[in-house]
């Protein structure tokens, strides 16, 4: 079986846009490279298309400092092994053109831009999507359990699971500990995730603690809460919303291939 960085980063070389820890990856890589703020917001449309509007972003030092971890992760007694591949690893012109071959199961780039400041690398990708089963065709939901259902009522069920499994990967673990390597501690500063759900109908009901009419946030911000890092892996999505009116075809992502 292989080890958890070796998924991750073989799904970042197999598909280099996604790859680029957006959304197959964001909320995995976020936990290992702790110095970074992931913001993303799903949104849903009457008909099941949707878009996702993600930003994320690591400190200029931690990216430096997550090379040469990563890179030791892979093969610390190989002196010529190749370097992993990183979240800004490729330039917005790269991601349009990989993108294109998502076309073909209606996954569409909107948008990308990166910008550096403040001692920080930021992106930004907008990207359109005529169905969750398309979008789940691309990988892009291979790190979460999605499903989005009618319930006996005529309502929408909407639930992800952020982490498949529930728990910190075993190579995450070790460094979340009371005697956490140094390293890691001061890569772990600046951690924040932030999920968003837009419903195209009103919400009836749902466990995020943020919430309007057709909205509903989570946060999960490691200067607020020491177990944020935890918190997300073991996120549990759950949004009810009015079916009045839709007509959106049922999705539950498929199992995981380890």
């Amino acid at each position: 079986m292989r080890t958890w960085p070796d998924m991750i980063y073989g799904q970042m070389a197999k598909m280099r846009a996604a790859g680029i820890a957006c959304i197959a990856g964001a909320f995995l890589a976020s936990t290992l490279a702790g110095c970074v703020k992931v913001d993303q917001t799903l949104i849903l449309e009457k008909d099941g298309s949707g878009t996702i509007d993600l930003t994320y972003g690591m400190s200029e030092e931690s990216i430096s400092q997550w090379q040469d971890v990563a890179r030791n992760m892979f093969d610390p007694s190989s002196s010529d092994s190749s370097s992993p591949i990183m979240p800004f690893d490729f330039s917005d012109e790269d991601i349009r053109n990989d993108f294109k071959e998502f076309e073909r199961d209606g996954v569409t780039l909107k948008s990308v831009k990166t910008e550096a400041r403040d001692g920080w690398k930021f992106r930004r990708m907008v990207i359109g999507f005529k169905s969750l089963a398309g979008l789940s065709k691309t990988g892009f939901l291979a790190d979460r359990d999605i499903s989005l259902v009618k319930d006996p009522r005529g309502n929408y069920v909407f639930t992800q699971q952020v982490g498949r499994d529930g728990n910190l990967p075993p190579e995450l673990t070790a460094f979340t500990g009371t005697s956490a390597d140094s390293l890691f501690s001061g890569m772990m500063q600046g951690f924040k995730a932030v999920i968003r759900v837009k419903t195209p109908g009103r919400i009836l009901e749902t466990n995020a603690p943020e919430k309007s009419d057709r909205q509903a946030g989570w946060v999960f911000d490691l200067e607020r809460d020491p177990e944020a890092l935890q918190k997300v892996q073991e996120a549990s999505l759950r949004i009810v919303f009015e079916g009045k009116g839709l007509d959106i075809p049922t999705f539950r992502s498929a199992p995981a291939k380890l």
